[in-house]
């Protein structure tokens, strides 16, 4: 599964991008992932085990929300 995103993400147009990431400050790849990947990482976001470390958005004042880092090794995905 890694070198299929892996090859999702080189093809990528990295200079149409780049050039949206500059104009309006963010840049849209198109779908990496596939909606059964997707929802895999969805289900290990209650599962405090997976992670190393959460940052909560509004503690630093860049809104409501969360997120969290992984732990090593990530976690294998489905070839979908």
């Amino acid at each position: 599964m890694e070198s299929v995103i892996r090859n999702r993400i080189a093809n990528c147009d990295w200079n149409s991008i780049s050039a949206e990431l500059s104009a309006s400050g963010f840049g849209r790849t198109g779908p990496i992932l596939r909606p059964l990947n997707a929802n895999e990482l969805v289900s290990l976001y209650s599962d405090e085990s997976m992670f190393r470390s959460r940052v909560v958005m509004e503690r630093f004042r860049f809104g409501k929300g969360d997120y969290k880092y992984f732990r090593y090794p990530l976690p294998k995905m489905s070839n979908n």
